[in-house]
This record gives structure tokens, sequence and C-alpha cells, in this order.
């Protein structure tokens, strides 16, 4: 749960291994040993990204123009017109 918790506020491994009180290599070979703590990083990651995306969408469904703007150069390939003088 803890690695989990720590992948989904996109902690770099690094950042997980302090707060494990792991050196980060030691924390890399438990990893990569030990496939359902990778899962649950993997997962975490993932989930901490569609948390993050949400929120995003639901900032801009609540009228905030910056991210409605931002999302629709993300998603629908606007971009801002360039005006040319001369």
């Amino acid at each position: 749960k803890q690695i989990e918790g720590l992948a989904r506020i996109q902690c770099t491994q690094r950042e997980a291994a302090a707060v494990l009180r792991v050196h980060r290599d030691t924390f890399a070979a438990f990893l990569g040993t030990h496939p359902k703590s990778q899962a649950a990083w993997d997962n975490g990651l993932e989930q901490g990204k569609a948390s993050l995306r949400r929120l995003q969408f639901k900032n801009a469904e609540n009228g905030n123009p910056t991210m409605q703007v931002w999302l629709g150069k993300q998603w629908l390939d606007q971009k801002d017109k360039t005006a040319h003088i001369g």
C-alpha cells in the first residue's frame, strides 16, 4: 500500500526510497525481484496520472479558462494564432 501510495503522488524511486529509509538501489532491486510490488508501483503511477487528469478536466468544466485553453491545445490540437504584420 505504501509503495502504491508513493507512486500515486508521482514520487521518483529515489524519493520513495528516502521515505522508506533504504538506498535507491535497494528499492530498485526490491521492485525488480518482487513482481507484486512492481505491479503496485506501476499501478500507483497510472492511478496518480488518472487522478490528476480528472482534476484538470473538472477545473475546465467548472469554467477555469486557463485549463480550458491548455486542454484544448493538448487534446484538440488547438493553437494560438500568430499575426504577421508586414
